[in-house]
């Protein structure tokens, strides 16, 4: 089953089976491609923020852990897939 409201895991081009040091090296590789693209521009400022607070998510355990609660619990109820959301892209 994909685990992944916000698209954390998948704009990572990780699996949410992957350990910090995945995710940290994930990270920061999206990052700098980012930055490198448009280093002053205003899609580049929002595409940190969202890469960061995806960082923030996955690299601390309990946020970690309440997102992919959160996912199991809101997209399996009834066995029906209810919500969609947007990648990080």
């Amino acid at each position: 089953m994909h685990r992944d409201p916000r698209g954390y895991y998948s704009g990572f081009g990780v699996t949410p089976e992957a350990n910090s040091e995945e995710i940290t090296h994930a990270y920061l590789k999206k990052l700098r491609r980012v930055v490198s693209l448009d280093p002053r521009g205003s899609n580049s400022k929002m595409q940190y923020k969202k890469l960061t607070e995806a960082f923030e998510t996955l690299s601390d355990f309990r946020k970690r852990k309440l997102y992919d609660r959160h996912w199991l619990n809101y997209n399996t109820r009834d066995g029906v897939h209810y919500r969609r959301s947007e990648a990080l892209g």
